[in-house]
């Protein structure tokens, strides 16, 4: 077996594997048709989406099987299709994009779209997030969905996103907030998976986010929001399109 999945990386890319992934839940997808949710960003109706999560915490009703939205993905565009953001020629840089928005992204011709990331299979650039190779003021709208979490200097990451967001320009930051957190749990002293796992839960994450993010925010020079898309929704459509664990927006202008 470890064999088998040597040879597989060897012989295959990363965007190959990937393909070859999403093809095969694309056709396990056909065995959830139904009607009791609609995913908002494929239109694909289930009979419900799939669990999300690892195995100490697993989200019910959370990724759609045919596009792979999660219930964030959802919100994110829900308030983007009903917002003027996605309009005039504006400039768009969108770090880690969900595949299924960058898709929608791409076509949309009103919007000069760029996707960005550390990994070049999954975006249209390779760009660090903490020295962004673009001038200031140079983008009318980015969107930043659990990227700073994971970053090793996440303020440095939020001065970059301030200096290349044009003036009156809005980042869209969006990040799971520890509610029980008063302030943000943060050892840049540990270095390996193993400790992070022991005080993150997660092996990948650099932090956990309380309360006080949006002051962290704010340190920088954003004017912030914090948007609860929910209570501006029908909860009809929060049943619909299974938004029920979508969390908030954070709306940050410059």
């Amino acid at each position: 077996m470890n064999l088998l999945k040597k040879n597989y990386k060897k012989f295959l890319s990363e965007k190959t594997r990937i393909k070859i992934i999403v093809f095969i839940w694309k056709i396990y997808s056909f065995r959830l048709r139904g009607k009791k949710v609609t995913c908002n960003c494929c239109n694909k109706s289930f009979k419900h989406f799939l669990d999300y999560g690892n195995s100490k915490i697993k989200r019910k009703n959370a990724c759609c099987p045919w596009c792979f939205s999660l219930e964030r993905t959802r919100m994110l565009w829900d308030y983007l299709e009903k917002s003027d953001l996605l309009k005039n020629n504006k400039k768009v840089l969108h770090f880690a994009p969900e595949t299924i928005i960058e898709k929608k992204l791409l076509k949309n011709n009103n919007i000069n779209y760029l996707s960005a990331d550390i990994n070049a299979a999954i975006a249209m650039e390779v760009i660090d997030i903490t020295k962004i190779k673009y001038s200031d003021n140079s983008f009318d709208l980015i969107i930043c969905s659990h990227v700073i979490s994971v970053v090793n200097d996440d303020i440095k990451a939020l001065s970059e996103l301030y200096r290349v967001l044009k003036k009156g320009g809005l980042l869209i930051l969006m990040e799971h907030i520890y509610k029980d957190l008063e302030t943000t749990v943060e050892d840049r002293s540990i270095k390996t998976d193993e400790g992070r796992i022991k005080l993150y839960g997660q092996s990948y994450l650099a932090r956990l986010y309380g309360n006080d993010f949006s002051k962290r925010v704010i340190g920088i020079g954003f004017q912030v929001e914090k948007h609860d898309h929910s209570i501006t929704i029908p909860s009809s459509e929060i049943t619909k399109y299974a938004l029920q664990n979508s969390g908030f927006l954070f709306l940050c202008r410059k």
